[in-house]
């Protein structure tokens, strides 16, 4: 709807030709539950088994991603973005460090 990967690089190549620096905001800690790739098994849950529920976003009812299983969604991302053209210059990985934080065994 925002322009897929055709705009996004639009957007990059705009941005380059004045002089700024393309960046994004990123977040990999909000897990919506009516996005394509939504996997219940891989949701944070309290430790009575409960899912972590929010709706305060205008992305719409999300819970929250366990933090172990970011770092597969940032390279699946951030290698179609590079494979797209669509590479910013900078990001702004946000919810890290304002989310309550994850106690767990670890």
């Amino acid at each position: 709807e925002a322009g897929g990967y055709e705009g996004m690089r639009d957007m990059v190549e705009r941005l380059r030709a004045i002089d700024f620096i393309p960046a994004v905001h990123d977040n990999y800690r909000d897990y919506y539950t009516d996005a394509a790739t939504y996997n219940e098994n891989q949701a944070q849950v309290h430790h009575d088994g409960s899912f972590v529920w929010q709706n305060c976003w205008a992305g719409g009812m999300q819970r929250k991603l366990c933090a172990k299983l970011a770092l597969p969604y940032i390279r699946r991302n951030y290698m179609k973005l590079k494979k797209h053209g669509a590479m910013p210059d900078g990001v702004y990985i946000d919810v890290f460090s304002i989310t309550k934080l994850d106690i767990g065994s670890g």
